[in-house]
């Protein structure tokens, strides 16, 4: 099983926004656990600019989670693939 700590960058559209004019880029930190058959997500940290945070409309909270674990799940993959990339350069 891989285990690995990542943090990465998401866009959150305005129009996800109760009072959105213009999109913002939370950051977050997450663990990644990776047993082959399955990648799960364990959101550990979640920082938004400012008072952005209460800012999210209720009707697209699920949304943001699943858009969050979707780019922590990329982020993995693009880490991972540069490792292997790096690896096999370096033979």
């Amino acid at each position: 099983m891989k285990h690995k700590t990542i943090t990465t960058e998401v866009r959150i559209p305005s129009y996800w926004q109760k009072w959105g004019i213009n999109d913002i880029i939370i950051k977050v930190k997450a663990s990644i656990n990776d047993d082959g058959d399955e990648v799960r997500v364990s959101v550990q940290e979640v920082t938004f600019p400012n008072w952005h945070s209460n800012n999210i409309n209720q009707s697209y909270e699920f949304n943001l989670i699943e858009l969050v674990e979707q780019k922590c799940i990329d982020a993995y993959v693009n880490q991972m693939d540069f490792s292997e990339l790096y690896e096999t350069a370096s033979v």
